[in-house]
């Protein structure tokens, strides 16, 4: 089996199998590559590509990790349930985003998904270098749970997480992460992004 370019394991690379081995546990298997891409068939465009992306309403988390006792978070809408036996969790972060490094080498990840009312903070947390690092985190209530990862108080649900894989693109990494504990408040209606602005959820 050829092993995945760009795939780590907590702080291990696959080895030559394409298995990935920490402390004497099998963690992943990588698929070798296709044989036959289909390289013919040509690409969109990127601007038709988010033209299309644009139509999609996806909720809204800030994903924050904690390194060597300093915090940083980032605000993210790809993330999903990867499986839910082990509970596991599924999100892209860009390897340029200042919490990037935080999440890969701390190891701890928290998605907390926004409300509706979080519209200010999670522009807070997507301001680039205009607010970076500690400085996000003065607006919000922030705690933890078994991680150490910041959870924000208030949100409608934060999944608290254990790094499990990254494997790296070009551009991002795609974060599989074991959920470890699952804070639920629910009772708002979730922030929406759609369309290049947040928009309100009918029922």
């Amino acid at each position: 089996m050829a092993a995945l370019a760009g795939v780590v394991v907590n702080d291990a690379e696959v080895d030559d199998r394409g298995i990935g081995v920490v402390g004497g546990s099998i963690l992943l298997s990588a698929t070798p590559p296709l044989s036959n891409p289909p390289d013919s068939l040509p690409r969109v465009s990127s601007a038709e590509f988010k033209l299309g992306m644009r139509q999609v309403a996806t909720p809204t988390a800030i994903a924050t990790s904690n390194w060597q006792g300093e915090r940083a978070g980032l605000t993210v809408s790809s993330f999903c349930s990867l499986n839910s036996d082990p509970p596991r969790m599924l999100v892209c972060v860009s390897r340029t985003a200042g919490a990037y490094p935080f999440i890969e080498q701390g190891g701890s990840l928290a998605i907390n998904v926004l409300a509706r009312h979080h519209d200010a903070l999670a522009l807070r947390f997507a301001s680039g270098d205009a607010c970076a690092g500690e400085a996000r985190f003065e607006s919000g209530h922030w705690g933890v749970l078994k991680t150490g990862a910041p959870i924000l108080m208030d949100s409608v649900v934060t999944f608290d997480c254990c790094v499990l894989t990254i494997h790296q693109t070009d551009t991002h990494g795609m974060v599989i992460a074991d959920v470890v504990d699952v804070r639920c408040e629910g009772s708002e209606e979730p922030l929406v992004y759609r369309d290049g602005k947040f928009v309100t959820v009918e029922h």
